[in-house]
């Protein structure tokens, strides 16, 4: 979907690409695969957190008794169109993680539905 492979912008994108370029700052296919493999860094990083925090819940004995729920406030366009960051409103951008763990939630269990900040409040709910 990347205009220098024929694909057009929305011409608001295009506006706003005129205005700021992260792609086109990168320059080159390697300066973005770097930025990207930043990105995964830090995705596992935070993955890794996570897991220091659901490990402390267990140490603590609150593991049966704590339903935890992380997320994110929004995606990031990883150079898909030649846009990075969270800059519009497709859906790299709008989609978010979203890790549930606890009491009634199974564990390892992957969902490929992709889930947006509106899905957290029924989830909060569903499982109160």
């Amino acid at each position: 979907l990347h205009p220098d492979h024929g694909h057009p912008r929305h011409p608001w994108v295009q506006r706003h690409a005129d205005y700021s370029n992260p792609d086109q700052e990168l320059g080159s296919a390697q300066r973005r695969r770097e930025a990207l493999a930043c990105y995964f860094a830090l995705v596992n990083f935070i993955d890794e957190q996570l897991g220091l925090v659901l490990n402390a819940l267990k140490d603590a004995g609150l593991e049966g008794s704590t339903r935890v729920i992380f997320s994110s406030d929004h995606g990031d366009n990883q150079g898909v169109r030649g846009m990075w960051n969270k800059s519009t409103l497709y859906r790299e951008a709008t989609h978010v993680p979203m890790v549930v763990a606890g009491p009634g939630v199974p564990e390892n269990h992957l969902c490929h539905t992709h889930v947006n900040l509106i899905d957290v409040a029924p989830t909060v709910l569903a499982n109160a």
